[in-house]
């Protein structure tokens, strides 16, 4: 003889729908009406799990489409970035012709103005300016650093006499 599930569980419900004979009739409906809540409340929890996993499983997709987006967008930014070096790197090397008035052609004291000037260097006034201002205050560091070791050197001589009197009088008394 073979139990077959699909029966007892059939039993169980035909049993569950009986009242006993000893219960209130109220109270059994509000027993019936709590166990329909409580499948009720089992199934949608159960179509939420599933509707979850589903969520997840696009998410993680969608997190591996941007991890890929972002290396393509990384790499194509480096490549852009490369491509502005070379552009630039090319730029320099074009030879520029830039008419100047003679007047506007400046050079040092111990430069003489020949006719060939290609080896000459074009800055702003601006840039000028600032370099010789720059030069200024180089030359006013050099001479407060070179104040400042002359007066070091008067110290070190100072303490080298102090030392030496204080050895000989430490060998007088011993």
């Amino acid at each position: 003889m073979s139990l077959d599930l699909s029966d007892l569980s059939s039993d169980n419900e035909v049993e569950e729908d009986v009242m006993p004979t000893e219960c209130d009739p109220a109270l059994y409906q509000a027993v019936l009406a709590l166990r329909e809540q409580r499948l009720d409340q089992e199934e949608a929890l159960v179509d939420v799990t599933k509707k979850m996993e589903v969520l997840k499983k696009d998410m993680e997709a969608l997190m591996k489409k941007e991890r890929v987006l972002d290396a393509a967008l990384r790499s194509t930014e480096e490549e852009i970035e490369e491509t502005q070096i070379q552009k630039q790197r090319r730029l320099n090397e074009v030879d520029i012709m830039v008419p100047l008035k003679l007047s506007q052609i400046h050079t040092g004291p111990d430069i003489k103005l020949s006719g060939d000037l290609t080896p000459a260097l074009l800055f702003m006034k601006e840039g000028i300016a600032k370099l010789r201002e720059r030069i200024k205050e180089l030359q006013e560091e050099k001479a407060n650093i070179r104040k400042q070791h002359h007066e070091l050197k008067k110290q070190h001589v100072t303490l080298n006499k102090g030392k030496t009197e204080k050895q000989a009088k430490v060998n007088i008394y011993a």
